[in-house]
């Protein structure tokens, strides 16, 4: 099981200028593969593969402005957004589903987009973490990484994947990590230990009450040789007096 938690960054204007950029890129890389999806649909009427669309915009500069995980990331979400569209137009097909889909379109010009981090490519250097960039930004710029504050309450270890998010003017990192598995609670068993419960209770009840005739019975036979010479008693007297 896992959890996401997101916090915003306090950037200064060089993470800034940063951050813009790299999430820029990570949009026209993500133009360029949906690009190159929705071409090779309307002109050979197949979907690509992930290893086609990486090998495909390997050379790209927009792939090459960030660390290739990061890149190849993209293009594989743009490829799992078609084969969505590809199941679902099955099912619209068969009957099962009411609306036709769409096949996915582009993101808008000039706008940011989300960048995926594995956790395996990410530092933990002096309580932040060191995320890296593109062999093309190192030529351009002489920056080959920059540093984002690592959350305090989260396990390092224990993050499988950062997410450079752009929001309303903002920039969050989200940290999606691995949970303890929670114990679910089967309600058949719950009903079965409720049902037993009230078997056990209504045993003891009637346990209670067998002790308590017991008692009376007892209580009366120790009573019944006194009650029988009253009785003996009586009728002789009842006798002598009538006859």
């Amino acid at each position: 099981m896992y959890g996401c938690q997101q916090n915003l960054i306090h950037p200064d204007n060089n993470i800034k200028a940063i951050l813009e950029f790299i999430c820029s890129e990570a949009n026209k890389l993500a133009n360029c593969a949906i690009y190159y999806c929705r071409q090779m649909f309307f002109k050979a009427r197949r979907y690509v593969t992930k290893y086609e669309v990486d090998s495909i915009l390997k050379n790209n500069p927009h792939f090459k402005a960030m660390r290739s995980a990061f890149a190849q990331q993209i293009c594989h979400d743009v490829v799992e957004s078609f084969t969505s569209y590809k199941r679902f137009s099955k099912l619209w097909k068969n009957g099962r589903l009411a609306n036709k889909p769409r096949l996915p379109k582009y993101r808008k010009k000039r706008g940011m987009s989300v960048v995926s981090c594995p956790a395996r490519w990410i530092k933990l250097v002096d309580g932040m973490l060191k995320i890296p960039l593109g062999k093309q930004v190192k030529a351009w710029f002489g920056l080959d990484h920059f540093l984002l504050p690592m959350p305090s309450n989260l396990d390092f270890k224990s993050i499988k994947e950062f997410r450079i998010v752009p929001r309303n003017n903002c920039f969050y990192l989200e940290c999606v990590y691995k949970q303890s598995d929670v114990k679910k609670v089967n309600p058949n068993l719950s009903d079965e230990g409720s049902q037993g419960q009230q078997e056990q209770t209504l045993i003891s009840t009637a346990i209670e009450m067998a002790e308590h005739l017991i008692n009376k019975v007892e209580l009366v036979m120790l009573k019944l040789p006194s009650l029988i010479f009253t009785i003996r008693f009586t009728i002789r007297r009842n006798i002598n007096f009538i006859f």
